[in-house]
């Protein structure tokens, strides 16, 4: 009697330091009189993890790339946060921040996959809402000029001379004088990439919500309406 290896598939997550997503591999024993409804039973549960994955969630109507002062693929991801956050939690958050460091690669143009997604954001960061006195607000402001800009929603702002001007959150000239609620990653809130004032947050609220399942609920949500993604640069950040 003769038996032979095969190798599932199977994503996994690990975590050391930061949880990332995976693929391993894992061999079972086959005997060869086994019937092909055995065997197809035998796999039948890897294969639907492996399905779920790659279903197709939406279209993209041109690759979105990640880039600064702004870009398509930060832009959609910003947007997707900001809107999460303010409507699933109140009170609603003023700006979203992303970093494009962790946008791990281009959405490209055609079908958008689950999978795709777990590609471009392989780390398992949560949505948190982080509350900024003002003054920390207009550091993080120059912080952001200092890197050229970043992934942002409902933050507008001109960078000249390496220097903040002009920033408007959620419509209105930025007030030192009060807080902001800001909507980010569990990772951003640490002070990672840069963003070093975002430790300094009066109030840090978890929401359990993870950010790579809040893009793919943003994808799906286009398609049902009909739609493609197409997120455009719309000048929330111009350096001069």
């Amino acid at each position: 009697m003769r038996n032979f290896l095969i190798s599932i598939c199977v994503f996994t997550f690990f975590a050391c330091g930061a949880q990332k997503w995976s693929a391993t591999t894992q061999s079972i024993l086959i005997k060869n009189q086994q019937s092909d409804a055995e065997m197809e039973q035998l796999i039948a549960p890897y294969k639907e993890k492996v399905d779920k994955e790659i279903v197709v969630i939406g279209k993209a109507c041109t690759t979105l790339y990640a880039g600064k002062p702004e870009s398509p693929l930060s832009n959609f991801a910003a947007d997707a946060l900001l809107r999460a956050a303010n409507s699933r939690l109140q009170p609603e958050a003023d700006f979203s921040i992303i970093n494009v460091g962790g946008l791990r690669i281009p959405i490209e143009q055609g079908e958008i996959t689950r999978l795709n997604l777990f590609e471009i954001m392989p780390f398992e960061n949560e949505l948190v809402i982080l509350t900024l006195r003002g003054n920390d607000v207009n550091t993080l402001l120059q912080q952001i000029a200092d890197m050229k800009g970043e992934g942002v929603s409902g933050l507008r702002m001109l960078i000249e001379n390496q220097r903040p001007e002009n920033v408007l959150i959620n419509g209105k000239e930025f007030d030192a004088n009060r807080t902001y609620r800001i909507a980010t990653s569990d990772f951003m809130a640490c002070g990672k990439d840069g963003l070093t004032i975002l430790k300094e947050a009066v109030e840090t609220e978890s929401t359990g919500l993870k950010i790579r399942e809040l893009l793919i609920d943003a994808i799906e949500e286009e398609t049902r309406a009909g739609s493609e993604i197409c997120p455009s640069l719309d000048g929330r950040i111009i350096i001069r």
